[in-house]
């Protein structure tokens, strides 16, 4: 059995306020073959009317196992195209409050990274989170940073990032418990690992090694990765993907899931 070496990125909020900025990503990649891969990311946004619109196009920066750029540039951009509206979550306590949930997927297909010592480090930063925010510091200073890595192919031939089956859950209930599945599918078959952590600001990672290092979101007290909405911590099954747990607060939280 393959080790999944990438990480691959979901950040999820619970919505009881208005959201004004994009409440969730994630960053993947599918080997398409020798040195092309198409690479994707997916954002969500609260669609309802007088809220931030998609960017009209973001930049994907690579770079090597020592945060090194390439000459000529590999670094890309990826245009908005359109936008389609998602069923958000809603656990079973609750009817539907007016949410509007909108998925954009931004694509391409690139064919400039063949084999490589470290493989491709591989981000995209953005600014910035809600103001409305209760479990981090001065969210309207803090951005958002997706990552995914394309592994040493003397480690592994060909491998694809794994996909998530679900969009972010957006609205669960105080004090109720959360019944979500945080599972994600492997096309290469490879065994996948689910872990709450800390969400990424948009500060430029530092890269040495082999090794990624990111600047985390600054909680507020009483908050934390395995606790976003304050209270006793929630649980993710790192086999199956399943969260769970009862959120006692009320208000608007972040937190990060990763495969």
């Amino acid at each position: 059995m393959k080790r999944l070496t990438l990480i691959c990125l979901l950040l999820l909020s619970t919505f009881l306020a208005k959201a004004t900025h994009i409440v969730g990503g994630s960053l993947t990649y599918e080997h398409l073959g020798g040195a092309t891969y198409r690479i994707t990311l997916k954002m969500y946004r609260d669609c309802r009317a007088g809220n931030a619109a998609f960017p009209g196009s973001v930049t994907v920066q690579v770079r090597d196992q020592n945060g090194n750029g390439f000459s000529p540039t590999k670094d890309f951009s990826m245009n908005f195209t359109t936008s389609t509206p998602v069923n958000p979550y809603i656990d079973t306590c609750a009817v539907n409050p007016g949410l509007c949930l909108e998925e954009a997927i931004y694509t391409r297909v690139v064919n400039n990274l063949p084999p490589l010592a470290g493989g491709y480090f591989m981000f995209i930063r953005y600014c910035c989170r809600n103001s409305t925010l209760n479990n981090i510091n001065n969210p309207l200073s803090t951005g958002d940073c997706w990552y995914t890595h394309i592994p040493d192919m003397s480690t592994l031939i060909t491998n694809s990032s794994p996909v998530w089956v679900n969009p972010p859950p957006v609205f669960v209930c105080q004090a109720e418990p959360i019944n979500f599945d945080f599972s994600a599918t492997d096309a290469d078959g490879d065994s996948l690992v689910y872990s709450f952590y800390a969400p990424y600001d948009s500060i430029t990672p530092t890269i040495s090694g082999g090794n990624a290092t990111f600047t985390p979101v600054s909680y507020q007290a009483g908050y934390g990765p395995n606790n976003p909405c304050g209270g006793p911590n929630l649980t993710i099954n790192p086999q199956t993907g399943f969260m769970a747990g009862s959120p006692p607060n009320v208000g608007q939280f972040v937190g990060g899931v990763r495969c």
